[in-house]
């Protein structure tokens, strides 16, 4: 191993792309405890935010009893409360079925980096989106991960398969 493998090892093990620890657990083919707290913590936000549209929904409908409104505007309001829960529950499914698998699969081979500028909510605003690609298979990356990885180099990512988050990082 060079002074400079070792030296970008440090580095992204200092930005949190890559632990040591949690990379043993990943090779022997399971989730550590951290990785699986990451997918908790996601789980229950998306369930939390269906928590919030369905008291909404629950209040609206009292309003909508209480009040004696349009029926009609009733339902349609229902429906703009029902969506959002909705999507909440769809987005939370695939870090339960992660959870639930505890396998982290991985992808070898050389890493491109892509960046992209969106639109953000404001007219004359942009948001940049930091991925890399390894074999096929894009994934979302911070900015500070984005930065400290070696374009067209060799790397072997741990993710899981049904959110498609990162676990690690490790330069080859």
């Amino acid at each position: 191993m060079t002074e400079d493998h070792k030296v970008h090892i440090e580095e992204l093990t200092k930005i949190g792309a890559l632990n040591i620890a949690d990379l043993e657990i990943n090779r022997s083919g399971h989730l550590a405890l951290g990785q699986k707290r990451m997918l908790y913590f996601n789980f229950a936000f998306w369930l939390i935010l269906t928590g919030f549209d369905l008291i909404i929904l629950a209040l609206f409908i009292y309003f909508l009893l209480v009040f004696q409104r349009n029926f009609i505007t009733g339902i349609i309001g229902s429906c703009f409360i029902i969506v959002p829960a909705y999507m909440c529950i769809t987005n939370a499914i695939p870090y339960w079925n992660d959870v639930q698998d505890d396998k982290p699969h991985t992808a070898s081979g050389k890493i491109y980096k892509h960046f992209t500028i969106g639109r953000g909510i404001g007219k004359y605003q942009r948001v940049g989106y930091h991925s890399v690609r390894i074999n096929n298979q894009i994934f979302s990356v911070s900015p500070a991960v984005y930065n400290y990885i070696i374009d067209e180099e060799i790397y072997r990512v741990y993710f899981v398969s049904n959110s498609s988050k990162l676990l690690n990082i490790e330069p080859l």
